[in-house]
């Protein structure tokens, strides 16, 4: 049972899903009954937490193992935030951050130093460019001023 709930499409990143036991009974070919047993046993041994009027479970431990699947932090946080829309249950939530406090900071930290690195490579290659533009505009000054040197020599030699 615990194999199939973490192997099953509707076990998402974070653990938490909604999943009927009849639906777990039909995936099994076991007997609604023993499904209900072999939750309460999971919840028992504490794999696992249900709420059974909301078909609601939640695994343990699951997101510590599932989250290098996406690697971006900032598409991660935005999975979680999805499921959190979609499956509302406090409780669920409140257990889920608890158990995985410092996955998610790390995640967060993550996120920062990404975002960090790109602010500093946009400002270094904005300073590269505005670099190249005063370059080319020197040149191009120091290009007029040739112009303009050799132009005055010429009308200087025609008069003389």
């Amino acid at each position: 049972m615990y194999l199939y709930l973490i192997t099953n499409p509707d076990s998402k990143v974070t653990g938490i899903c909604k999943i009927r036991p009849s639906r777990i009974a039909c995936d099994c070919n076991l007997d609604k009954d023993i499904v209900f047993d072999c939750l309460f046993k999971l919840a028992a041994a504490n794999l696992i937490y249900i709420w059974d009027e909301k078909n609601l479970v939640y695994i343990k431990n699951h997101f510590h193992f599932q989250k290098g699947i996406i690697k971006n932090p900032e598409i991660l946080l935005n999975v979680i935030k999805r499921q959190k829309e979609l499956i509302q249950n406090s409780d669920a939530w409140k257990l889920f951050e608890e158990e995985n406090k410092e996955d998610i900071e790390l995640i967060n930290k993550r996120l920062i130093e990404i975002k960090t690195n790109k602010a500093k490579a946009k400002d270094k290659a904005n300073a590269k460019t505005s670099t190249n533009a005063n370059t080319n505009t020197q040149t191009q000054v120091k290009a007029n001023s040739n112009v303009m040197a050799n132009t005055q020599d010429r009308n200087h030699s025609n008069s003389n």
